[in-house]
């Protein structure tokens, strides 16, 4: 039952239960108040109402803060990236296929994303559309094109091609010059390849990490483990993505700088049932997904390490990464703040979205059931808000126009 009065911009929304994810704990309420699209408090159904407020009533619901997607390739499908085919399509081709996904994304409740990874200019001009409200989306943090070494790994899509030093470093800077918010380095081979084979050499990768927080960006290394993760780690890079083949040593080093593990589990059970994909190499990723990888984060856990989730080309279904954590041994309000205040803590915007506290801003999902009892909760997706407005399928400028959030320009480098 809504109840909805003209010319408001308070919003109450009552539920039976909240989950904040706020560093105090989660706190026993079950109604959000919202006020000039930030949350104004958060407490029990007995919030006071006037008759200008805009009232929800989900019963029977949880609220939880909108979902951080720390690592996704908005312009790429699984079909295109693993045929190569992205390679001939045009940019306007990728912008229209990342303009769908951004949907996608949004109706699973993800209301931030880091997109790692997408053909110059594609995933700035998409990022610069959603911030504009000129398209329905997350509010975008982008890396710009991937670097990795000539012929290496997605060198057909995402990336662009650079070696030596100097070469490593023309790359950083092409990127910034378009204005990215972040690097992302790709050091090590693929997935469905020898996934700790290092792609770039040791000076290679020192110098994208230094260049990059030279001008105070984050940067994000394609690392499943491997002699790469040794550099990656020894010269501060801020996460690690994919990492399911580290080792404890190296988990105890991430845990001890504070350096994040960005799981992307999805990807992998997509590919293991893709029909472009040899039954042999399906087989090599079976192993992966479904050993190696509950092994590692079970390690992650048990090390302490720093961790936020990523839909990589599973678009829109956070819900994968959180069940992923669970079976490996984290509780659910710890697998609900890896996809939230984790991933916002990661982009360097945990003062502003993250969790559900007066001030911030509101970004939330309304899940039905209770995701602390059942993980899999956070797939039923009930409504989504950002920025204080819920979100529908006919964008509109004051339904996508949010304020645009700039990360913490942190310098990590050790």
């Amino acid at each position: 039952m809504t109840k909805i009065a003209n010319s408001t911009s308070r919003k109450v929304l009552n539920c039976s239960r909240v989950v904040t994810c706020s560093s105090q704990g989660t706190a026993a309420a079950t109604a959000v108040m919202i006020s000039d699209g930030r949350i104004e408090s958060v407490g029990s159904s007995e919030i006071a109402e006037t008759s200008s407020d805009e009232v929800h009533d989900f019963t029977g619901c949880t609220i939880v803060p909108g979902f951080v997607d720390c690592h996704d390739h908005l312009a790429q499908d699984l079909d295109q990236e693993v045929t190569g085919t992205v390679r001939y399509e045009s940019d306007a081709v990728l912008a229209l296929r990342g303009a769908k996904n951004a949907r996608v994304l949004i109706a699973s409740g993800i209301t931030t994303l880091r997109n790692l990874g997408d053909r110059n200019p594609v995933g700035v001009s998409l990022r610069d559309a959603i911030a504009s409200g000129g398209l329905l989306g997350p509010r975008m943090f982008v890396s710009g094109a991937s670097i990795c070494r000539t012929g290496g790994h997605a060198w057909t899509g995402q990336s662009m091609e650079a070696d030596g030093v100097d070469g490593v470093v023309t790359a950083v800077r092409s990127n910034l010059k378009l204005g990215v918010d972040c690097i992302k380095l790709m050091i090590t081979s693929g997935f469905a390849t020898i996934p700790t084979r290092a792609e770039m050499r040791r000076n290679e990768v020192r110098a994208g990490i230094e260049e990059a927080h030279a001008w105070r960006r984050k940067v994000a290394v394609h690392c499943y483990g491997g002699e790469a993760a040794d550099w990656a780690i020894a010269y501060g890079a801020d996460s690690l993505e994919h990492g399911g083949l580290l080792e404890d040593e190296q988990l105890e080093k991430m845990a001890a700088k504070g350096l994040f593990l960005v799981i992307t589990t999805g990807t992998g059970r997509f590919c293991m049932d893709s029909q472009y994909i040899s039954a042999v190499v399906r087989e090599r990723i079976r192993e992966v997904v479904e050993s190696r990888i509950p092994d590692t984060l079970m390690r992650a856990r048990a090390a302490g390490v720093k961790v936020a989730i990523g839909g990589d080309i599973n678009h829109g279904v956070p819900s994968d990464e959180m069940e992923a954590l669970v079976t490996a041994g984290y509780t659910p309000i710890q697998a609900i703040r890896a996809a939230t205040l984790a991933g916002a803590e990661l982009i360097g915007i945990d003062d502003a979205v993250g969790s559900l506290e007066s001030g911030k801003i509101a970004d939330l999902v309304v899940l039905e059931g209770n995701p602390l009892e059942d993980i899999r909760a956070t797939s039923r997706v009930v409504a989504v808000m950002k920025a204080g407005e819920f979100i529908t399928s006919n964008p509109s400028p004051n339904l996508t126009g949010s304020n645009r959030i700039h990360p913490k320009r942190c310098c990590n480098s050790q």
